[in-house]
């Protein structure tokens, strides 16, 4: 199904699914605190890699992934996991 992945962070961040770059926000400037998605079709009971690279220069470190499936019945959905 199609999966809706969710990135927030201040600083860099850098993530992989399945060994395949998704995201790429590196920088060095400081607190950006920034929200970004990306809908990521996956095969049902397929396991696969996650990976996330992080840094922050400013000592108020923040980061956040979480996904979801997305309904097929036209169900809106907020939180994710």
């Amino acid at each position: 199904g199609l999966y809706r992945f969710v990135y927030t962070s201040a600083g860099g961040l850098r993530v992989w699914v399945d060994g395949v770059l998704r995201f790429d926000r590196w920088s060095d400037d400081g607190w950006q605190s920034e929200d970004a998605f990306e809908d990521i079709e996956l095969a049902a009971g397929q396991w696969l890699a996650v990976r996330v690279e992080y840094h922050d220069t400013t000592g108020g470190a923040g980061v956040q992934l979480g996904w979801r499936r997305i309904p097929t019945d036209g169900t809106e959905f907020t939180d994710y996991e």
